[in-house]
Order: structure tokens, then C-alpha cells, then sequence
């Protein structure tokens, strides 16, 4: 389960960046989570206390801001979005599709306490 190392890295990030306000805790962490990325929310969700123990964050709740997986088509330029993967463009059937995201793990948003 990959989740704990991402959750280890979230926390570092996290408490970095809380010390750079000064912060005495987090209160809430965002992260956006797209359908490729490969992280099951529930599993991230499971992990995080225990990652988090003893650090700014051990108290904080964690937000997950699902977001949807966009693609443009090579050929027709239609850009689209889906909640999961597509093969083929849905205009022109062409299979040359680029990801523009919802592969991403982002730290949208953190609130502390000061």
C-alpha cells in the first residue's frame, strides 16, 4: 500500500510549509486527487493518523477534492472530461488522445493555526 509513503511525503510538505508561517498546527489539509493517480482515497484517508501522529498534522482533517481526468483529441482538438479513462476521442473516434490532467497528488490547500 503506497498510500503511507505518499502520506510521509503529504506530512513532510505539510509541516514544511506550516513552519514557514509560523504555525503552531494544521488544521486542515486539501489534496486533489485525479483518477489516474493511482491513490485510493479511502486507503490515503486510513493512513494519514497513523502517519501524522506527533507531528503539526496529527490533529488536522483531511480534505480530498476529487478531480476529473481531462483530454484533448490530436486530431479534432476536442477537449473533454470523464471520470475515467478514455481510448477514443468521442467526436472523431481518433485514438490520439492527450492527458491534461487527473493524473495529479496536489496539496491544494492547507489551514493552520497560528
Amino acid at each position: 500500500m503506497h498510500e503511507f509513503s505518499i502520506c510521509r511525503t503529504l506530512v513532510l510538505q505539510v509541516e514544511d510549509a506550516a513552519r514557514e508561517y509560523d504555525a503552531r498546527s494544521v488544521i486542515s489539509i486539501t489534496v486533489s486527487l485525479g483518477p489516474l493517480s493511482g491513490i485510493h482515497a479511502d486507503e490515503l484517508r486510513q493512513a494519514f493518523p497513523l502517519v501524522s501522529a506527533g507531528s503539526m498534522a496529527q490533529d488536522a482533517q483531511l480534505l480530498i477534492d476529487y478531480k476529473p481526468l481531462q483530454w484533448r483529441c490530436q486530431a479534432c482538438g476536442r477537449e473533454d472530461e470523464s471520470d475515467a479513462a478514455v481510448e477514443r476521442c468521442t467526436d472523431c473516434g481518433s485514438d490520439r488522445l492527450q492527458l491534461l490532467s487527473g493524473d495529479q497528488v496536489v496539496l491544494e490547500h492547507l489551514e493552520v493555526s497560528r
